[in-house]
Order: structure tokens, then sequence, then C-alpha cells
């Protein structure tokens, strides 16, 4: 599957929300958001048991190209991009990280606790979180990480124009939380906070 067709998988239509803020998830957006979920459980997981001692760098193992140049310098503290940041280039970036997971979805995200949670964050172009190694630049976590995007995402009663889903495994929560209290932005928010709907549609759906 090109390039192409990935964005075309993993971008949803624009948001549809109603005057309850709430986002109104398709059957097919749910169905696709569980799939890349699962998707990116066991690929973290693979990626930790190949570096068991790396930390953080562990999800930092891909790097995409883009014009001949690796986006991340992973040399930098914290993480800094080789190109311009956008919305555009964090779409990008997403499919091109996608194209090495597996395919199998044999995780079952009833237990999805015990391997970690989901986070939500605002791509917007704001400073990193001060102190914080495991978000990058831009204030995202590693790209590793990522598995799905909504444009107009309601988030903290504000419509976001782009919110990132990213997976955190359970060994680097507190790591996260204490971010999350750094960070001014309010750029991040758990899923089990703010979108019941859907996280009850994950552990209903076959």
């Amino acid at each position: 599957m090109g390039l192409l067709g990935w964005m075309q998988r993993i971008l949803p239509r624009k948001s549809k929300h109603n005057g309850t803020q709430h986002y109104k998830w398709t059957k097919a957006e749910i169905a696709t958001f569980k799939l890349q979920l699962q998707q990116v459980v066991k690929w973290t997981a693979k990626l930790m048991d190949r570096s068991p001692m790396a930390g953080f760098d562990a999800l930092r193992q891909t790097n995409p190209l883009i014009q001949a140049q690796p986006i991340f310098n992973y040399e930098a503290q914290p993480v800094a991009y080789n190109a311009a940041f956008d919305n555009q280039l964090v779409e990008k970036l997403l499919a091109l990280a996608m194209i090495k997971r597996a395919t199998r979805r044999n995780v079952d995200l009833k237990e999805l606790g015990d391997y970690g949670r989901v986070l939500l964050i605002q791509t917007l172009n704001h400073p990193a979180v001060a102190g914080s190694t495991y978000f990058d630049e831009k204030g995202l976590p590693p790209v590793d990480t990522w598995f799905y995007i909504v444009k107009n995402y309601p988030q903290h009663g504000i419509i976001q124009p782009q919110v990132l889903f990213a997976f955190v495994p359970a060994i680097f929560i507190p790591s996260v939380l204490a971010a999350m209290e750094a960070d001014v932005h309010h750029r991040y928010a758990w899923l089990r906070d703010v979108d019941h709907v859907l996280e009850r549609a994950l552990v209903q759906a076959k």
C-alpha cells in the first residue's frame, strides 16, 4: 500500500460534533481506531523488548525521510525537527510511521489498562514541556507511539484544529503525568477522561 493509501486509511473525515461538544464517531472510524490502536500496542511492545534498557529512546526507532533527509534529530535534547513543523507534517509522519506496523489485531482492548493509556495531544506549534524528555521540541510524544488523527476535535471545551492520538506504555505513564502537570498550554488529555463514548466502544467492539 502506497503512502497515499495509508493516509486515506488513517485520516478520518472532518470532525462531526454536536452542540454538546462531543465528537460523533462512526462505526467505520471506531473500527479503524481500534485496529490502529492494537497495532501500536504491539509495535511499542516489540520495540521495548528489542531495546529494554533504552528508556524513551526505544520508542524513537522510526525516522522517516522527507526529501532524503531524516525528519527527526534524535541527538538533540529535546528531540528536534529537521523540517518546518505544521499539521500537514504530522499527518505525513504518522502515515510513514505506520507502514512498518503489523496488520494483525490480537490485542484485547478490554485489558488496555494493563498495557498503557491513550493520550490526546493538540498538534499546535508550542514549545517543549520544560524538563520532559519524553516529548519533543514541539510537545509531541515519540513518533512510534502515534496512531490516529482527528481534525476539529472538541477538547477542553474548545474545537481543536487537529488532535493526535498516541499510546503511552504503562511504564512511561508517570513521566507523562509529570509533563502534563508542567504543561502551561493544557495541550494533553487522557482518552478515558474526555471521550467515554469512544472508550466504551473500544472495549465492546469485536
